[in-house]
């Protein structure tokens, strides 16, 4: 049994990775399509499979009157994922996080011919209980690309700013460049909560890139060790 309690208006940390620590995704159209999954298993309708997406190049996405959870921020690596996300709607966190695991596992699964569980085991899931560790905690979820080109960036800070910066933006599979750029992203996002305790976009990158070591006991590093390989 999950001993935590989602609460409308509260904020939570939800994170996974692969069983066996995996590969989720293998490509540029996985990534998309757990994104796609995302926006559209984000209402109070019990669809777990896309059957109407099955051809990408055609669909027609769903509006939705009503969104179960706002997403914040996220961030999808090779093997795991990060959301901070509010609920929104009585039980919105279980029924939105059942549809995206079933949703994807049958989608990867069929499409690479296997079978079986794909995450390792159910979500985690963390309340957000103070406005430092939100503010981290977002800086943690959009930094975590860099390990891709620097596995020691979390205890050794992020080295170049200017370089990182621009591959952070790059990244095409987190929430930042939706962030500061206000791109069109098929995600609903709400960094408010975020953005507006900054004087401005470019103070929010300032505290983005000043990792440091230190930074480690305000995200837990225990979180962190349990995702990363």
């Amino acid at each position: 049994m999950r001993k935590i309690k989602f609460v409308n208006g509260e904020y939570y940390h939800i994170y996974n990775r692969g069983v066996d620590k995996r590969d989720i995704f293998l490509d540029g159209a996985d990534y998309f399509r757990f994104i796609l999954e995302m926006k559209e298993f984000n209402d109070i309708t019990p669809n777990y499979n896309l059957r109407r997406f099955n051809n990408v190049s055609k669909m027609k996405l769903c509006q939705h009157e009503e969104e179960i959870v706002n997403f914040i921020c996220y961030s999808l690596m090779r093997n795991h994922y990060h959301f901070i996300i509010k609920q929104v709607k009585d039980g919105g966190i279980s029924k939105f996080m059942q549809k995206l695991g079933t949703g994807y596992t049958n989608y990867f699964n069929k499409r690479y011919e296997r079978s079986g569980a794909l995450f390792q085991g159910t979500f985690k899931a963390k309340h957000i209980s103070t406005d430092e560790y939100l503010l981290h905690l977002s800086r943690y979820i959009h930094l975590n690309i860099l390990g891709v080109k620097d596995k020691q960036w979390i205890s050794n800070g992020v080295g170049n700013k200017s370089k990182a910066y621009q591959f952070l933006k790059k990244y095409k599979w987190h929430s930042l460049p939706f962030w500061l750029d206000d791109l069109p992203n098929l995600v609903n996002l709400y960094p408010e909560i975020v953005l507006e305790q900054f004087p401005s976009k470019k103070s929010y990158v300032d505290f983005l890139l000043s990792w440091t070591e230190y930074d480690l006991d305000i995200v837990e590093s225990d979180i962190i060790e349990d995702i990363e390989d």
